[in-house]
């Protein structure tokens, strides 16, 4: 992805344009899974779906600050996981989302002994790390504890790129791990059979990246997205190229 973020930069299509048009398709996708207008209406406040968002070390923080965010703003009850230890290692676009959130209904919890005991509708893993990144089998305290507490949700699981405690290329890295029911990828499909492996379902989700800039990383580019911002992705084998 590097050469397309230096072509994103030359024509003014900052990250922050991406981690919002990111966060607004995947919210989207969340919002059907939740039950849609069926659950999430005016009429219906008392049983409002219960969403956290589990942020850790991985590069899509930003990204599940602002879709914490939008579901906040239709109306579901987000718990946002961020200890102190997570939001000292924040950049520049975490704090710009996590200022946004500030101004929601959502509540945040700092400690993974405040974790909720009752029963939620969704988990939302952005513990990283990232499917391109090296990966550490030395996790920090308060993302073990979070994978621990969510292996033990009755929930469906959304984890953001590569689940909690998993490496791409060879799964697994560290015990426990986090096995969700989909994986949402962001811009491009991820390779790597541990990737792959790691949960049920993949999907993919857009970015707003012009098509013109993938011809000009070098990448043969056609869109898989036609009337929809998030797509279901079909499993490969591993020497096919992984996940299409």
């Amino acid at each position: 992805m590097a050469g397309i973020h230096r072509a994103l930069a030359d024509i003014g299509l900052t990250r922050a344009h991406t981690i919002e048009t990111s966060g607004c398709c995947a919210a989207q996708m969340i919002l059907s899974l939740l039950g849609g207008s069926g659950r999430i209406n005016p009429q219906n406040k008392q049983q409002a779906p219960e969403v956290i968002v589990l942020l850790g070390t991985g590069s899509k923080r930003a990204e599940a600050i602002c879709i914490a965010r939008h579901l906040a703003n239709h109306h579901v009850r987000v718990m946002l996981y961020l200890t102190p230890e997570v939001e000292a290692a924040f950049q520049v676009d975490c704090f710009a989302q996590y200022k946004l959130f500030q101004h929601t209904s959502g509540r945040v919890i700092k400690s993974p002994r405040e974790l909720p005991k009752d029963p939620l509708d969704l988990v939302i893993d952005a513990i990283g790390p990232d499917a391109a990144a090296a990966v550490s089998s030395n996790l920090p305290s308060c993302c073990t504890a979070a994978i621990t507490w969510c292996a033990n949700v009755q929930a469906p699981v959304v984890s953001l790129e590569v689940p909690g405690g998993v490496d791409a290329q060879t799964g697994p890295h560290a015990r426990p791990f986090i096995k969700p029911t989909r994986c949402l990828a962001f811009g491009l499909p991820k390779e790597g059979q541990g990737y792959s492996e790691s949960c049920d379902q993949l999907f993919l989700a857009d970015m707003g990246i012009p098509d013109q800039i993938f011809a000009k990383a070098g990448i043969k580019y056609y869109s898989p997205f036609h009337d929809k911002f998030v797509v279901a992705l079909e499993k490969v084998p591993p020497e096919a190229g992984g996940p299409t």
